[in-house]
């Protein structure tokens, strides 16, 4: 008896485990932490689980899939890389030129002010474009001082306006010899399109919140289940009635 409940336990396990596919692997721990989150309060079914060298990775059902890319995508998820100025100048990296080292010491700024700015709540997406001062000028010309372009994409509810200055602020204040008044930035809101995803419709089935196309299965599942007890409960009863007799 025991044993047969017990894998009627391990089908159970087996058939949810089945339902779900990996959706991202490689998150870091806080990422998927807050992903999980968003997917939980969008309906998803979702876990998430241990993943190699310290990082998880997010399961959702396989009917929710499309609803889940975009629930995360409207989040700004998952978050882009930026590269650090340790990737940028590698120890065992060759001397180069001047301008090389500070054109490179520049791009590992933007990335940094890229990843600062992407952290603002509401923005999805942010880019910071610097265009240097041209040091190869010909005789009488006069040099076209640097710039730099922020590009941000924030959520269609969240209003940025008031933090431009704030913005332009920063950007002056990290890369030398930029004026302010030679920093732009554009704010573009996201277009809410959202996904209807049959994967976001719900049944109940024993307190087990399924999808409505894995119900039909689970049901299955379960009736073979009931039926594979009665069964061993009804072969052991009629073992024990021989026994019984013969003894």
């Amino acid at each position: 008896m025991m044993k047969t409940m017990r894998a009627a336990c391990m089908l159970l396990v087996l058939f949810l485990v089945g339902c779900q596919t990996e959706l991202y692997t490689g998150v870091s721990q806080k990422e998927g932490n807050e992903m999980l989150s968003i997917l939980l309060s969008e309906g998803v079914v979702a876990t998430k689980e241990p993943d190699k060298d310290n990082t998880v990775k997010l399961m959702v059902d396989n009917a929710q899939i499309a609803f889940a890319v975009d629930a995360l995508k409207r989040k700004g998820y998952p978050r882009e890389q930026f590269s650090t100025l340790k990737e940028v100048f590698p120890k065992d990296d060759l001397i180069s030129s001047p301008l090389a080292e500070r054109a490179r010491l520049i791009y590992a700024k933007s990335q940094e002010l890229s990843s600062t700015l992407s952290q603002i709540d509401g923005v999805l997406v942010a880019r910071v474009h610097v265009v240097l001062e041209d040091q190869n000028l010909r005789p009488g010309e006069r040099p076209t001082p640097a710039s730099a372009s922020v590009f941000i994409k924030h959520a269609a509810d969240v209003a940025l306006d008031s933090y431009v200055p704030q913005i332009k602020l920063l950007v002056n204040n990290s890369i030398e010899g930029l004026n302010y008044d030679r920093i732009s930035v554009v704010m573009v809101p996201s277009s809410e399109v959202r996904v209807t995803a049959q994967g976001n419709q719900f049944e109940s089935i024993l307190s087990i919140q399924v999808t409505k196309d894995t119900a039909s299965h689970l049901i299955a599942i379960l009736v073979f289940l009931v039926l594979l007890v009665i069964g061993s409960n009804a072969a052991t009863f009629a073992w024990c009635r021989r026994n019984a007799k013969r003894g």
